[in-house]
């Protein structure tokens, strides 16, 4: 009985050490996996907009808040969130819309932060419409000035924790050459200053914003993420 309690007691021990690796691990490969599904569908809808219209795409085709309609419509089964939850969009996955007063309206709301998790995120790059897709990811625009064309997603939907830029929340650009970039490739805007935007030591009001682009080519990106 002794040696089975002290075998019992050498498990419990690994266990009690290895677990907490496993489940970093497991999160590490389960925000990979929706990163890269997200980055497809997206690429895959812009490509099929553009082969719709007729056209390159560009930062500047688009004019105020006309570019999340066009875009919604080639997914499947979407869930249209308009500008925010609004009066007349209650879904619980969509993000409540800052300019009417709602952060507050819908209940398990929480709050999107920075890539350090020090700072509340500002959510202007987030309010020219949003969708949910059909497997939950959350979209949304800022395409309010000519010139600027964000695509951002919140990959594991907005009442799903850790809700922060560069963990589960990562925004995309269209650029003038009419490609759809992560934030921070060299032809994104916010791609001069990893230290700046993608870092957990920055104070910066938007760090997190370029993390895209080393999520998409870094393989061990998501295993080294700040608490």
């Amino acid at each position: 009985m002794a040696e089975v309690l002290i075998t019992l007691g050498i498990i419990g021990v690994v266990a009690a050490m290895t677990l907490p690796s496993l489940i970093a691990n497991y999160k590490a490969i389960e925000y990979h996996t929706r990163f890269m599904t997200a980055y497809s569908r997206l690429q895959e809808a812009f490509q099929k907009l553009a082969a719709e219209e007729g056209m390159t795409i560009t930062n500047s085709s688009y004019g105020n808040q006309q570019f999340r309609d066009p875009f919604m419509a080639q997914f499947i089964k979407p869930i249209d969130c308009g500008y925010g939850s609004g009066l007349n969009h209650k879904h619980l996955g969509c993000l409540p819309n800052p300019d009417l007063g709602e952060n507050e309206n819908a209940t398990a709301v929480a709050e999107y932060k920075t890539y350090d998790g020090k700072k509340k995120l500002g959510l202007g790059y987030m309010d020219d419409g949003q969708f949910l897709m059909n497997n939950g990811m959350l979209v949304t625009i800022e395409n309010q000035n000519k010139g600027r064309l964000y695509i951002t997603v919140d990959i594991n939907g907005y009442q799903n924790r850790p809700n922060r830029y560069g963990h589960d929340l990562f925004t995309f650009m269209v650029t003038k050459d009419g490609r759809l970039v992560p934030g921070g490739h060299p032809s994104s805007d916010y791609s001069n200053s990893k230290a700046r935007w993608s870092s957990p030591t920055s104070s910066d009001s938007n760090n997190g914003i370029a993390c895209a682009y080393y999520a998409l080519t870094d393989p061990d990106y998501f295993k080294n993420l700040p608490k």
